[in-house]
């Protein structure tokens, strides 16, 4: 529930699958089914996002990355297995994006171009995420982001799709920046599942410009130097994840 006790919201009111979440006190409790937003309530989503742009700028950020991943609003409107809308805002691959673009196009307004990026999850499963023809999907708005000159696009490798849920990894799973290298001319990152062997191939193969660290780059606070010298990566303690106090958060070691 959201304040006043309303229900969450989506581009339909469709109960996520296999999916939970926490209370306040850091206790699961499950997922409900949520509001379908009117298009009233959408054109005010799109606003928040451009005031949390100029609050972004005022709290002295150099960028922002608009989050079109793992099943969060922006997700759930491009992908047709949480999208059963009937308006401008569903059913095409072109009406599904125009939230996506709407929101970008506000962003890109207040910051300049060339301080945004997109994240992006291609064949991701968290949050109960599926569609029926992803590569028809994102190659479509790769190719409108392209016509834009963003900063760059970060793709999520769906091998990864538990989204640091857990350290599970799904070993057939396509290779998103094979897949879609060719179908993006600027800037492209590559996340999700990396180890320093995968992600110095994937750099040496082109088929991304960078790659992306989480986990990792809390155990390592020098893991850049450590991919330059080939110093073996620290392991990261899951157990001290989203909450807690230093530990595991600013207690790992610079190998030197």
């Amino acid at each position: 529930m959201q304040i006043d006790n309303k229900l969450p919201v989506a581009p339909s009111a469709i109960l996520a699958k296999n999916s939970g979440t926490f209370d306040s006190n850091w206790q699961p409790v499950a997922i409900e089914t949520p509001h379908a937003l009117t298009i009233e309530e959408i054109k005010s989503i799109v606003n928040d996002y451009k005031i949390a742009t100029q609050n972004a700028i005022k709290a002295g950020f150099d960028g922002v990355e608009l989050h079109g991943a793992n099943g969060y609003l922006v997700d759930q409107f491009l992908q047709d297995g949480s999208n059963y809308r009937q308006d401008i805002y569903g059913g095409s691959v072109e009406n599904r994006s125009r939230f996506l673009f709407e929101v970008l196009d506000e962003i890109i307004k207040i910051i300049g171009k060339g301080r945004v990026g997109v994240r992006l999850s291609p064949f991701g499963t968290f949050n109960d995420m599926n569609d029926s023809d992803p590569i028809k999907l994102f190659s479509y708005i790769l190719s409108e982001l392209n016509n834009r000159n963003i900063a760059f696009v970060d793709l999520i490798e769906p091998r990864a799709s538990s989204a640091g849920g857990s350290d599970n990894q799904i070993s057939n799973a396509p290779n998103t920046s094979e897949i879609f290298r060719k179908k993006y001319g600027g800037f492209l990152i590559s996340a999700g599942g990396y180890n320093a062997k995968n992600a110095l191939e994937t750099i040496a193969n082109d088929k991304a410009d960078a790659v992306a660290f989480g986990r990792y780059f809390i155990s390592n606070p020098d893991l850049v130097d450590r991919l330059k010298n080939g110093v073996e990566l620290a392991k990261y303690d899951r157990t001290t994840f989203y909450g807690g106090a230093e530990k595991g958060y600013t207690d790992y070691s610079f190998y030197k």
